[in-house]
């Protein structure tokens, strides 16, 4: 029985944690910048590509990285 809500209890709190990883694949941009812009005078910033392009690659890491540890901890 504790394993059960153990596992529930995961599940709802990995829910948020995807979705913010699944935004930095769909705006790498914006969440590169998320929390940052403060920083910055003028509203037009352009990282570099190359920034993008990590920040979506880690992301897609990550999202797979979660993915599969959710899976072992939930049928394990």
């Amino acid at each position: 029985m504790d394993a059960l809500i153990l596992k529930i209890l995961y599940s709802i709190l990995v829910i948020p944690v995807i979705a913010v990883v699944v935004y930095s694949i769909k705006e790498p941009r914006d969440s590169f910048l998320f929390g940052r812009r403060w920083m910055y005078k003028n509203d037009e910033l352009e990282p570099i590509e190359e920034i993008i392009k990590f920040n979506r690659n880690t992301s897609i890491v990550a999202l797979v990285s979660i993915i599969l540890l959710s899976i072992y901890i939930i049928f394990s």
